[in-house]
């Protein structure tokens, strides 16, 4: 195939993650070695999105947070077909093979966040202060802070504290 038609490809499926590391102002986790398995390379990042993307459930409706998850995985994805890479935290990279670690692990926290959420709406009666919808969500993402939920996210991180144990800054105590 013409790498032209896989540069475009590249282009259009991750202009928002490119736009979102710039934002972030981190490195992009598209490497691609030149040669023969620059191609080859570019279809892994490829699938691994549209994989990603379809197993997201209703995350795939938190963009941002899409880049995120994204943007681990396609480290680790790195890591496991070139090994002795450098992980983003500086160590040797390592791998292990989790079943279901996809689901698991990284949708399903985030969706049941999501889902804790949606009950407090108490059927779109609440005062939107008092719960978090979608973009509040997605939100967290467009910030540095996002990257201390570390990879795998961290469950005690601020990102997955149920709203209501987060105490409002302006009520005294």
């Amino acid at each position: 195939m013409d790498s032209n038609t896989f540069q475009k490809l590249m282009d259009k499926i991750f202009k928002n993650y490119q736009s979102w590391c710039k934002y972030l102002h981190c490195t992009p986790n598209l490497e691609c070695p030149w040669g023969d398995r620059r191609q080859q390379s570019q279809l892994l990042y490829i699938a691994l999105y549209l994989l990603i993307w379809g197993e997201a459930s209703n995350i795939r409706f938190m963009p941002e947070c899409l880049c995120y998850i994204f943007h681990h995985m396609a480290n680790e994805m790195y890591g496991t077909l070139f090994g002795n890479v450098q992980h983003v935290t500086g160590g040797t990279y390592q791998t292990e093979p989790r079943e279901e670690s996809f689901l698991k692990d990284v949708v399903t926290p985030i969706y049941e966040v999501m889902q804790k959420e949606a009950r407090r709406n108490k059927s779109g009666k609440a005062s939107h202060s008092a719960w978090r919808n979608y973009d509040d969500l997605n939100e967290y993402f467009w910030n540095e802070k996002c990257f201390k939920l570390g990879w795998p996210m961290d469950r005690k991180a601020d990102f997955f504290v149920h709203s209501d144990v987060i105490k409002p800054a302006n009520k005294c105590i």
